[in-house]
């Protein structure tokens, strides 16, 4: 079995009922500060203990239900609360915790819910009763027809970064072991829980996430009936060192691991909170898969790491934040690619936490747009330009291409609505072979609608972001001229008579160039890209040749650069190779550089930054 679901009515800062779902044995908790992580492990230790309060004396069977049970507030210290009132949310004097139980690969669930009451008397007891008490019946059937004793159903174990190790730990039975456990003194019995352990598979597990040779010097069993504390030693590179002064990582390596080696009941549940305070970027994802592979043991984790959280599937991420907190439904963030989350948000713990706060997605078709937009917004801010914007204030997610734009559109925006609701949505997007009324046609009748109301769909004014610079030829003149340091005539006489020619080539059906861009219209006129369902290359070809903007795609871009550079004898952009791609990009980032005042920005790119100002300010 596992735990599958936690609910909590009015406990700690969990007003009314709040259920968080689970989705396997390994389950990251992420959020901002204060939002209740640290609550859930709480919840469950609590319930733990609720739970070894209702068995009866002999342990086999619940109390009945008309038995008054009691928990003395001494018997809370493992909660963070000074009084007993910091258990419920705010003047409530009572509050429940579930958890459903759920047997893998099957609808068989058991859900044991636990009552808990203030009375009168200030921090003396809290009152105890079990819900639903035909669940627990149950509970004690199935526990029954496998053979289960009910004490022996649930181990459950919070690790805790560990700042010191006893020098003087005494020998202790395995009972002892436990109710340290019990107690939330772990790391005080880390000496006996490494002795209990198989210290070979302890030591392999070890080896594999710290990467580095060590062996355990272990006292002879003899040793427990002449020494009243354990002597355990650590041997690396020749030096034998007592475990206690080992680096701070290696303990909490070997706290986590050594607490996972003596469990052994039917459930056993550890929770690990934030793991990466102690223990380096380097090892944290070599932790992460072997604590992964551990099949027997039930693991949750709390972290505010975003290199720990990266390598993980969606399916093992819990995302608290207040709004899924206050509508009362937590769960894993479902099919939610969170590579791409990361790698457009910046993170996925921080880049979360701001679109829950800032609630605004920007999609584009690549990770070069974001980076072509911040490239600008950084020159706009530097020529102090009243268009730049907070860039922590808005989310880009890029979309890989323009293929099922629509579709992906869709499917993004439904999975981002996962982690964070109520979210506003626009778009980015080349124009590409598109023509200006199929364009705003497929704007409106599409992208706007998918992305819902107040949305807005930007168009870049060329084939692609890099053509905006072919949109503007007087500033196109300008930028040449300050990066060639010719005079602006020469320049003007190149760029006019380069410009007349290609427009004749678009336009001319026998041209070489105009075969070659109707061949690649062709293979990108396909089911993928509705927007181009009714648009014939002509049409496109008509508006290229008066608006050469949209003729410049990125291999037009290279054969003017080239062109260029050959007449000049000069370099227009420092480079590798004359990939399109490369030298297009090259050419964009080098306007971007040369920009020292506003008006030396192309206004496509000032009213795009405009719509993503008021967007921000909406």
């Amino acid at each position: 079995m596992i735990i599958s679901k936690i609910t909590l009515k009015d406990f700690k800062t969990y007003k009314d009922t709040v259920e968080i779902k689970f989705s396997g044995k390994f389950n990251v908790i992420v959020g901002e500060n204060n939002i209740g992580k640290s609550t859930i492990f709480e919840a469950l230790l609590l319930w733990e203990k609720c739970y070894n309060e209702s068995l009866t004396s002999n342990k086999k069977s619940f109390y009945s239900h008309s038995v008054p049970l009691y928990i003395s507030f001494d018997e809370l210290y493992f909660l963070r609360i000074t009084k007993d009132e910091d258990l419920f949310y705010g003047t409530k004097r009572s509050c429940e915790i579930g958890v459903e139980f759920s047997e893998e690969n099957s609808e068989e669930k058991y859900y044991l819910n636990f009552s808990l009451v203030k009375p009168l008397i200030e921090n003396a007891y809290v009152r105890l009763q079990r819900k639903i008490p035909e669940e627990f019946d149950a509970f004690k059937e199935k526990m029954d027809s496998i053979g289960t004793k009910l004490t022996d159903f649930l181990f459950m174990q919070q690790t805790e970064p560990v700042a010191k190790v006893l020098a003087k730990e005494p020998y202790m039975f395995p009972g002892q072991i436990r109710k340290k456990i019990e107690k939330g003194r772990s790391h005080e019995v880390l000496r006996n829980k490494i002795l209990s352990s198989d210290v070979t598979v302890l030591i392999q597990r070890m080896k594999k996430v710290l990467d580095c040779e060590f062996e355990f010097k272990i006292p002879p069993r003899t040793a427990k009936e002449k020494e009243e504390y354990i002597n355990l030693y650590v041997v690396q590179n020749g030096k034998k060192l007592d475990i206690g002064l080992q680096g701070s990582g290696f303990l909490q390596v070997a706290e986590i691991f050594s607490s996972m080696a003596i469990m052994d009941n039917a459930l056993n549940v550890l929770l690990i909170d934030e793991p990466d305070s102690h223990i380096s970027p380097r090892i944290q994802n070599k932790l992460l898969d072997c604590l992964k592979e551990i099949s027997n043991v039930q693991i949750f984790v709390i972290t505010h790491n975003d290199n720990f959280v990266s390598g993980l599937d969606s399916k093992d991420i819990v995302f608290i934040n207040s709004e899924n907190k206050s509508e009362g439904n937590i769960e894993a963030l479902n099919d939610l690619n969170v590579d791409v989350l990361h790698n457009s948000l910046g993170g996925v713990i921080t880049g979360l936490t701001r679109l829950q706060k800032n609630k605004r997605v920007i999609f584009v078709e690549g990770e070069d747009d974001i980076t072509y937009l911040k490239a600008i917004n950084n020159s706009l801010k530097r020529v102090h330009s009243q268009y730049a914007i907070d860039f922590s204030k808005i989310s880009f997610w890029y979309v890989r291409g323009k293929d099922n734009m629509n579709l992906k559109i869709m499917a993004n925006k439904q999975l981002l609505s996962q982690a964070v609701r109520s979210c506003r949505y626009a778009t980015i997007f080349d124009k590409d072979f598109s023509t200006e009324n199929a364009n705003e046609k497929y704007i409106n009748e599409v992208i706007t609608r998918r992305l819902g109301n107040s949305s807005w769909a930007h168009t870049h004014d060329g084939y692609c972001i890099e053509s905006v610079l072919f949109s503007d030829l007087e500033k196109l003149k300008k930028f040449l001229s300050k990066i060639t340091e010719k005079n602006v005539e020469e320049i003007n006489d190149f760029v006019n008579a380069y410009f007349n020619d290609l427009k004749s080539q678009v336009g001319n059906i026998h041209n070489e160039l105009y075969i070659i861009m109707k061949s690649k219209f062709k293979n990108q006129k396909t089911a993928s890209r509705p927007e181009l369902e009714k648009v014939e290359f002509d049409d496109y070809a008509g508006e290229a040749s008066e608006k050469i903007q949209y003729a410049m795609n990125k291999d037009n871009i290279r054969d003017f650069v080239l062109r260029m550079e050959e007449e000049y004898n000069l370099t227009l952009v420092e480079r590798e190779d004359n990939i399109s791609e490369t030298v297009a990009s090259g050419l964009l980032n080098r306007y971007i550089e040369s920009i020292e005042l506003e008006e030396d920005v192309y206004n496509d790119y000032l009213c795009l930054f405009e719509k993503i100002k008021n967007f921000i300010a909406d």
